[in-house]
This record gives C-alpha cells, structure tokens and sequence, in this order.
C-alpha cells in the first residue's frame, strides 16, 4: 500500500545554499525547512553543516586572532 507522499532523499546544491541561508541568516527551524522541501530532516542538517564548512574563514588564514 503506498501512502500519500513521500519525500525526495535529496537536496540539490543550490537548494542545499537555500536551505543553510534560511537556517543561519533567517533564523527558520530546520524541522519547517525540511516540510517545505520535502526532505528528511537529517538532510536539513547535513546541508547546513556543508555549507557553513565551506564557507567558513576559521582555516587557513594567517595572521588571525
């Protein structure tokens, strides 16, 4: 018996920069923002912590304190 819907197992990267951007910046829980894409909420937080590697500053720069 297949029930109503079903979510995707994945993000795409530009939804994954969407996601982290509405997390981080707006402040919107993860839990919603994985209702609204339709989407496991470990993929939620994966993406988050992808993102917010990627475009952290902590490594490699020289001279910092």
């Amino acid at each position: 018996m297949k029930r109503g819907h079903e979510a995707k197992g994945f993000l795409t990267p530009r939804e994954k920069l969407k996601v982290a951007y509405a997390y981080e910046v707006m402040g919107i829980a993860q839990h919603d923002l994985a209702a609204l894409f339709e989407v496991n909420q470990g993929r939620v937080a994966e993406a988050v912590k992808a993102v917010m590697a990627a475009v952290s500053d902590d490594e490699g720069e020289e001279g910092t304190e």
